[in-house]
């Protein structure tokens, strides 16, 4: 079990620094989650460090532009031949 402390990015030990977060506010191209509500989920500081790195020049690198606050993280790049076919910088769909 998680102690609610934990999840929500804080921490038990005194001088630690809390965990960076991710805000889930959509979902699946929707406006908002199924319930309305956004989500706070913690991230580990390596993670965080990756996403930053990620943002400020593996994105530009591969998209020619900033990120903008409603882009994927990770949009699907190429289509493949495998499922159906997404527009660049798009998101797949469950049939």
């Amino acid at each position: 079990m998680v102690k609610r402390r934990h999840s929500a990015g804080g921490t038990s030990r005194p001088g630690s620094i809390p965990l960076g977060r991710l805000i889930i506010a959509n979902s699946n191209g929707s406006v908002t989650t199924k319930t309305g509500a956004k989500r706070w989920v913690p991230i580990h500081p390596v993670l965080a460090a990756m996403l930053a790195e990620w943002k400020l020049s593996g994105w530009p690198a591969a998209f020619d532009r900033i990120p903008q606050p409603d882009d994927l993280i990770v949009p699907h790049t190429h289509p493949t031949n495998k499922g159906p076919r997404v527009k660049f910088g798009g998101m797949r769909h469950k049939p």
